[in-house]
């Protein structure tokens, strides 16, 4: 494609007889900016340097050194910038090529070799998956958060605490996966989920695609699901019968990321109670989030309907549930595994629960590496197979 311009004739200036461009310098801007505005149109082919490029040949610098006899043509400048173009696009495709190699190497490295195994192998593979494959998943989980759960089910398996996993709103596994790795021979994970793009993620390209992610991110990160432990299906329709036919038995943490409406979340949170272990969690996603202020009236009723489960721990995305004589057991925990999250005792519903959270400064700073690791790791390492 190239870029079409006319021929500019030069005039004479009379006071200084030097040849000149009329209005050279908006001459100079309309020729920039549309030489520019192609190229941002081929970034991902690998062109941005060529917007350098461009901008250093329209300097008045340029007419004054490169025309014979001070003389500038808009139709000479009009093949430079296409020459210019087509030169941008063939580094664009060689560096195409350059990326797929790299990728290739990457992911066959021993490095990456070494990281699968480790995942594979220890014993403590939730938390590698945290430090080095979480971003390579979409979702909506906080590093805070991550901590947290990983700190939970790092602690349930130093003190064996046997039982299975489950998560209702499953996502593209982003929590979930951690919640696979943290199986042993004898336990059992189950995703609930409906695996259908809804009205928020289908329009976003890195959210949508929720029937085939899962099993896409698990082939890639070396995660085998039966097809037992995957329920396609509306948690409405669950009963706990099911849950615990799947699983095989209680389950000692119980994530609920699904529907966000009041009923939603009063049944998901009856199936969670029904099915838990005796020192079981059930970690609830968007408590007090301004977006969704059902999800808070239905677990404050919840709570303050049963004796049962108190809450022991929240952070800013999530709030965690335990039976009284281990709530206090899992607050140490959390706490002894996370030094450096800042943290205070509040009461709720007449339970001291502990505060875990991060100052605005650390706050925006694990923010901010959230978004620059995931969105780095995403664009170097392709992931989806669309």
């Amino acid at each position: 494609m190239g870029l079409s311009l006319g021929a500019v004739e030069p005039t004479k200036r009379a006071d200084t007889g030097h040849p000149s461009l009329p209005d050279r310098q908006l001459t100079d801007y309309a020729l920039l900016c549309a030489a520019v505005t192609y190229s941002q149109m081929r970034l991902r082919d690998g062109t941005i340097l060529l917007v350098w490029e461009v901008a250093c040949a329209l300097t008045p610098s340029y007419y004054r050194r490169n025309t014979a006899d001070r003389q500038c043509s808009g139709r000479c400048l009009a093949r430079w910038v296409r020459s210019a173009l087509t030169r941008g696009l063939e580094i664009g495709n060689q560096m195409r090529v350059v990326m797929s190699m790299g990728s290739f190497v990457r992911e066959h490295s021993p490095w990456r070799m070494a990281q699968r195994f480790h995942m594979r192998a220890n014993s403590y593979a939730p938390e590698a998956y945290r430090r080095f494959q979480i971003f390579t998943v979409s979702g909506y989980l906080r590093s805070l958060d991550a901590r947290v759960i990983a700190s939970i089910l790092g602690f349930q398996a130093d003190n064996d605490i046997l039982g299975n996993l489950c998560e209702i709103g499953v996502h593209h596994g982003r929590l979930f996966f951690m919640l696979a790795l943290a199986r042993r021979s004898d336990e059992r994970s189950l995703a609930i989920d409906l695996f259908e793009d809804d009205a928020i993620n289908s329009l976003s390209f890195e959210h949508r695609g929720r029937d085939r992610a899962l099993f896409t991110n698990a082939r890639r990160l070396g995660i085998s699901l039966s097809e037992i432990e995957v329920y396609k299906t509306s948690s409405f329709e669950v009963k706990a019968d099911d849950i615990l036919s799947r699983t095989g038995g209680p389950i000692r943490f119980f994530s609920i990321d699904g529907g966000h409406s009041y009923e939603n979340l009063e049944n998901d949170l009856v199936l969670a109670k029904r099915t838990l272990h005796e020192a079981g969690i059930i970690a609830v996603d968007d408590f007090f989030n301004r977006d969704w202020p059902e999800v808070t009236f239905a677990i404050y009723d919840f709570i303050k309907d049963t004796n049962e489960l108190i809450p022991f721990l929240l952070s800013p995305g999530k709030i965690y549930l335990a039976r009284a004589g281990t709530a206090t057991t899992y607050q140490f925990a959390v706490r002894k595994a996370n030094p450096n999250a800042k943290g205070k005792f509040v009461r709720f519903l007449n339970h001291e629960v502990y505060y875990v959270y991060y100052r605005l400064p650390r706050w925006a700073l694990s923010r901010a590496y959230d978004l620059a690791i995931g969105y780095g790791v995403r664009v170097l390492h392709p992931r989806r197979e669309r």
